[in-house]
């Protein structure tokens, strides 16, 4: 169900906090429907900012914090990495180092799976718990 239905959807539901990720023009219809209620609303709205890797860049610390806001919380984080801006002179460098940082990925809970770099989190009922798959992500190559 899309953000635009949903947010709704919980708020005319009775839910007492609604976080929100997503564009602005939801967000604000959101807060108008949150109102009269004095519902607690996080609102997190826009994003998609772009990052920009310069010739000059530290790659091995670009990569590392390009994987690390790319695929924290299986990507889905409204500060998660999606638009990349390369410089033609260090893009195969770039792309090279990344393509690897993401093959070596796993999906499951860092709290009890050393190898796991990603979390799914998934709320229910208030209470946090976490998606655990074996093996590697699906998605394991992001978009460049």
């Amino acid at each position: 169900m899309p953000g635009k239905n949903a947010g709704p959807a919980f708020i005319q539901g009775g839910v007492d906090k609604l976080f929100f990720t997503g564009s602005t023009a939801v967000g604000r219809g959101l807060m108008a429907l949150a109102d009269p209620r004095l519902l607690a609303l996080v609102l997190e709205p826009g994003g998609a900012d772009a990052t920009v890797i310069r010739a000059d860049a530290d790659m091995e610390k670009t990569v590392s914090g390009i994987v690390r806001a790319g695929f924290s919380n299986a990507g889905r984080s409204c500060g998660g990495q999606r638009v990349l801006f390369v410089h033609t002179a260090v893009y195969e460098q770039f792309l090279k180092q990344l393509s690897s940082a993401t093959k070596n990925l796993r999906l499951g809970d860092s709290r009890t799976e050393p190898a796991s770099k990603t979390t799914a989190w998934i709320m229910t009922s208030g209470l946090c718990s976490t998606s655990n798959r074996n093996g590697r992500s699906p998605n394991r190559s992001p978009p460049v």
